[in-house]
Formats: C-alpha cells, sequence, structure tokens
C-alpha cells in the first residue's frame, strides 16, 4: 500500500472517532470514559496519518507523547506539545476495560 493511501485509511478512521466523540459530548448519558477514549483514539490515528504521509513507520503504541515526539523529530510541528497530549493515553487500553 502507497503511504499516501495508508494515511488516508488513518485519516477516514480518525474522523470517525472524532465525529463519535463530538456525538457523545452532547449526550448527558455518555460516559466521560467513553468520550475520552474515542478523543485518544482519534488523536492517534490523526498522529499515525501524519507519520505515514511523511513516509514514517509509525510504532505500534497508543502512547500519543511517543507519536507525537516521533513527528517532532521528524521536524513537524504540532498544534499542542507532544507532552501536552499524555492525559490521553491511558484511555486507549487501561480506562477503557475497567472493572466495575
Amino acid at each position: 500500500m502507497q503511504p499516501k493511501d495508508e494515511a488516508y485509511q488513518f485519516l477516514n478512521l480518525a474522523l470517525d472517532d472524532a465525529y463519535v466523540c463530538h456525538s457523545l459530548v452532547s449526550d448527558p448519558n455518555a460516559s466521560l470514559r467513553i468520550i475520552c477514549f474515542h478523543a485518544q483514539q482519534a488523536v492517534e490515528k490523526y498522529l499515525k496519518a501524519i507519520l505515514v504521509s511523511e513516509g514514517i513507520v509509525p510504532i505500534r503504541t497508543h502512547d500519543l507523547t511517543k507519536l507525537a515526539f516521533m513527528i517532532e523529530d521528524a521536524g513537524i510541528t504540532l498544534p499542542n506539545s507532544a507532552s501536552s497530549l499524555a492525559y490521553l493515553t491511558p484511555y486507549a487500553v487501561t480506562n477503557r476495560y475497567w472493572e466495575i
């Protein structure tokens, strides 16, 4: 698969998660945990789309900080600092599967 095609796939997946996230924000019955899960997923896929579009193979991780640092190391400036994304990372796995 061409990097451009793979980047578009990541972008489309990110847009799907962003849509769900934005839709749930206005629902008073929606769990903050689920909203944050979709926010994390959207950001992760956006970051991976950027990496792939630059010809960089993203590492297999849900850690947004690591992905953002990879982008910054490539000389690309993000609108938010890599460390500012850290608060969403736990929602990828840990907070998604809490036992109640």
